[in-house]
């Protein structure tokens, strides 16, 4: 299930998610869940050392997303955008677990 917000960004980060959309041939609303998913990742393993991701974020930090304009690089890019939102939502289910017991 989805839900709909209006978000009010400044120009310069417009302009940002507007530049990445158009580098990845992807929509906005894929590029702001991205980079909401990708810190979700981020600020579970800090704020929780026990937490391990099941994706090596430091790689994706240093070599993106990988991404070709032919049908086999969407491909793998889709694959890899699939993989961080499964990641993010397991890391968002830690984070709930572990803040229920506190």
């Amino acid at each position: 299930m989805s839900k709909k917000f209006q978000v009010v960004l400044p120009d310069w980060l417009a302009n940002y998610i507007e530049k990445t959309a158009d580098i990845y041939s992807i929509n906005l609303s894929e590029v702001i869940r991205l980079q909401i998913c990708i810190e979700i990742i981020t600020a579970v393993s800090k704020y929780y050392p026990d937490y391990e991701p099941g994706m090596d974020m430091e790689a994706l930090y240093k070599n993106g997303i990988e991404y070709s304009h032919d049908d086999s690089g969407r491909e793998h890019m889709f694959k890899m955008i699939s993989k961080i939102y499964f990641e993010a939502r397991k890391a968002v289910e830690y984070r709930m677990r572990k803040e229920k017991k506190s």
